[in-house]
């Protein structure tokens, strides 16, 4: 028999670079927070010891956050380090794990799945108070917001509340939009007519792409912030952005808002509230929601 050579090489999944940080179990809700603040790509964790955590938190280019990743170890006496791992399919992963779940009045649903029929009290005509889910179809993709994370069910149960005190077909900015969810389901409970704005162009596709699977029009722009709209000109302002964003841009995002106009604002943390509140006008009614280690805020231009 002739020799067949060496066998080759096991097939391995390929490798990543990701950060690695070991913290108390305690905090990890609150570290892990913060990194996402970062950018982060997705964050794995494992058990390290009865009372830690090891963090695997994975960016586009792990480089560009090294001074951060470090200055946050060091905020929490722990180390940071790069290491080698797999590459984790995010996308597949969450196919793998995301059903569909109610924040009411909404139910959000993997487009992949099938969803319970809407009952008749549901339906488009049906009064708000009747309307206890509507469905929203979402596809994972690069951009933040499918409605898993704690900030936006947040805003989507802050625009059930709120539905009924708000004018007809309020004009509505989806600041910081992602993947458009606040912007559809606005459409989808009080006929808004929606601006949905981002400055990444795979948001502002991602955000299209939604539309189209929801069938809803949003007028989807690619900007930063919201520089480049008229004062005065929206009902509803939807901006589930990170703190240091809501607090340095305050001023132009309050300036959009007509009078009356309610603003959704969430993606800060419980004690990044009080910052954030020290930034928006003092005259004006605020209301905090809180989930977990997250707090939206709701305030009312007079």
């Amino acid at each position: 028999m002739p020799d067949q050579g060496p066998p080759p090489p096991p097939v391995t999944d390929p490798s990543v670079l990701a950060w690695l940080l070991t913290i108390p179990q305690s905090i990890e809700d609150e570290v892990s927070g913060l990194i996402w603040n970062l950018d982060c790509n997705g964050i794995t964790i494992e058990r390290a010891s009865a009372e830690t955590v090891r963090l695997f938190c994975f960016f586009a280019d792990p480089e560009i956050r090294a001074t951060e990743i470090t200055d946050l170890a060091r905020r929490f006496g722990a180390t940071a380090s790069k290491v080698s791992v797999p590459d984790p399919n995010w996308v597949q992963r969450f196919k793998e794990t995301f059903v569909a779940f109610d924040a009411p009045p909404f139910r959000v649903v993997p487009e992949w799945a099938d969803d319970i029929p809407l009952k008749k009290s549901e339906t488009p005509g049906a009064s708000l108070a009747n309307r206890t889910r509507l469905s929203i179809r979402v596809d994972p993709g690069q951009a933040f917001g499918t409605g898993t994370h704690e900030s936006t069910k947040l805003c989507l149960q802050t625009l059930g509340a709120v539905a009924a005190l708000l004018p007809p077909s309020p004009r509505t900015l989806d600041l910081g939009c992602g993947t458009g969810i606040l912007g559809i389901a606005a459409v989808k409970l009080v006929n808004a007519g929606v601006v949905a704005c981002d400055h990444d162009p795979l948001a502002t596709a991602s955000a299209s792409r939604h539309a189209a699977l929801n069938s809803v029009r949003l007028d989807v722009l690619l900007m930063d912030g919201c520089r480049g709209l008229p004062p005065g000109r929206f009902d509803l302002v939807f901006a589930n952005l990170m703190a240091p964003f809501l607090i340095s841009r305050a001023a132009e995002i309050s300036a959009v808002g007509a009078p009356r106009c309610r603003y959704i604002l969430a993606g800060l943390l419980r004690d990044e509230e009080s910052a954030v509140r020290s930034a928006w006008p003092q005259s004006w009614t605020v209301a905090a929601t809180y989930q977990g280690e997250w707090t939206s805020l709701l305030y009312e231009r007079p």
